[in-house]
């Protein structure tokens, strides 16, 4: 893909949530994203040097359920997909 092509983000209304799925996004998704915003401030500014500070910072992704709010969204877009 050349640098210059338009990249069409996938709309993510159109991905429907079982009510399990929707519990796992409801509880972990908001502090999810909350940290991954104050580290990538905490990263920019030098506060946290990120060759030191991004194995804790994706350890603590995983502690905080990442792999599972990820899993949720492929199930869900597979589900859009037909797959």
């Amino acid at each position: 893909v050349a640098p210059y092509t338009e990249k069409v983000p996938f709309p993510n209304d159109l991905l429907v949530f079982n009510e399990d799925q929707q519990y796992i996004i409801d509880n972990k998704w908001t502090e999810i994203d909350t940290y991954v915003k104050k580290m990538q401030v905490e990263f920019i500014t030098g506060v946290t040097d990120i060759t030191e500070g991004w194995s804790v910072y994706c350890e603590t992704l995983k502690k905080m359920g990442i792999d599972e709010v990820i899993a949720v969204y492929q199930e869900a877009y597979e589900s859009v997909m037909g797959e």
